[in-house]
């Protein structure tokens, strides 16, 4: 007998997600620009807690309202229109879990996060993906966008804004057009943050909006999978009722809380990182060969014909960077993560060095 015949025949052909390379899958020291990881940290007082942190052996609460409510001046809306979520990846799931039968259409614009997709053929959904037009320095949504989901009718549309990992953001123009179409439109602003650019409060206008939130990225919270849904009450109310139980853990509520204490500290770092973003794409800008695209992420993507050499040169002198054929590009596509202007520093120091052998 072989188990494997007991598996729904869906799940034998879905892709694994796979993130960029860790330190640990390397000897020497590194410097790790493949994940868009916060590399300044969270504040010193996410440290201190950790220190002195004592309650693992009780269970979390299922709506912490200290979060809740920091969440809510955050945002600037109620707290019925939030869902704490284990990473935005579980808020996916979620979604997914409330939305979705066998069959039924999922749009998406890519080259984006490929979680979207993996979860669609997970839930045995047929996928559509529409292709962002590639210009001299950016990729853009397709003139007829609204014309192709008017055609295709997905039951969602998802989107990714800053795109991961093409940088570009949707315009609200165009979102609103999708939105007042016959469809849900799940929108990912995972990077949010660094492209001052959020559309969370249309929630309120539109009961298709959901919209998935993170405090992995310009938080510095990768580590300890802490997200959010922002939608209309309906849908937070319906959501809630499939979420797991303690989905979100005791440690990772409280420095949620600590976090949104310190916005400070944190506009102080996104600003720093938009500065060396800037920087970082006009540094690469002056390289033969290469096209840069314009970010509004804390990330950015160039291209070059030698991009599996650049990728491998750079891995040999100790940074790491990402290749995009996981996201639906060739390996001739690499992202940076900006991290702090000395690591942008040695990134760029090492391709001088690359372009000049």
């Amino acid at each position: 007998m072989t188990i494997e015949k007991y598996f729904k025949d869906n799940i034998k052909n879905v892709k694994i997600y796979v993130p960029g390379k860790s330190r640990l899958e390397t000897s020497n020291k590194v410097l790790k620009l493949s994940s868009n990881e916060n590399l300044y940290g969270p504040c010193e007082e996410v440290y201190k807690f950790l220190k002195e942190f004592k309650g693992i052996n009780f269970y979390p609460e299922e709506n912490p309202r200290e979060l809740l409510n920091l969440l809510s001046k955050y945002l600037g809306l109620c707290e019925e229109n939030i869902l704490l979520t284990n990473g935005s990846d579980e808020g996916l799931d979620i979604i997914y879990k409330g939305f979705t039968y066998p069959n039924d259409k999922i749009l998406i614009f890519y080259p984006t996060f490929s979680m979207y997709e993996i979860l669609g053929e997970i839930y045995s959904t047929r996928i559509f993906k529409v292709r962002l037009i590639e210009r001299d320095d950016s990729f853009e949504f397709p003139e007829n966008s609204i014309k192709i989901i008017k055609e295709k009718r997905p039951k969602i549309v998802f989107i990714c804004s800053p795109n991961n990992p093409t940088g570009n953001i949707i315009e609200e123009g165009l979102l609103t057009e999708i939105l007042n179409l016959d469809t849900i439109v799940v929108l990912d602003e995972a990077y949010a943050e660094f492209s001052k650019k959020s559309y969370v409060k249309l929630v309120r206008e539109y009961d298709n909006l959901i919209c998935l939130r993170t405090f992995s990225k310009a938080f510095g919270l990768a580590g300890i999978r802490l997200g959010y849904i922002v939608a209309n009450e309906t849908v937070i109310d319906y959501l809630r009722r499939i979420r797991l139980p303690f989905n979100v853990n005791v440690l990772a509520q409280k420095l949620g809380e600590i976090v949104l204490k310190n916005l400070d500290y944190y506009k102080r770092i996104v600003e720093m990182i938009i500065r060396d973003r800037e920087y970082l794409y006009n540094e690469l800008k002056k390289f033969n060969g290469l096209k840069v695209f314009k970010s509004y992420g804390n990330f950015v993507l160039f291209k070059s014909s030698n991009g599996s050499y650049i990728y491998n040169k750079l891995l040999e002198n100790g940074i790491i960077v990402r290749t995009c054929e996981g996201f639906g590009l060739s390996n001739d596509y690499i992202r940076v993560t900006v991290g702090k202007r000395e690591d942008v520093e040695e990134f760029l120091n090492c391709m001088k060095s690359i372009f000049a052998s």
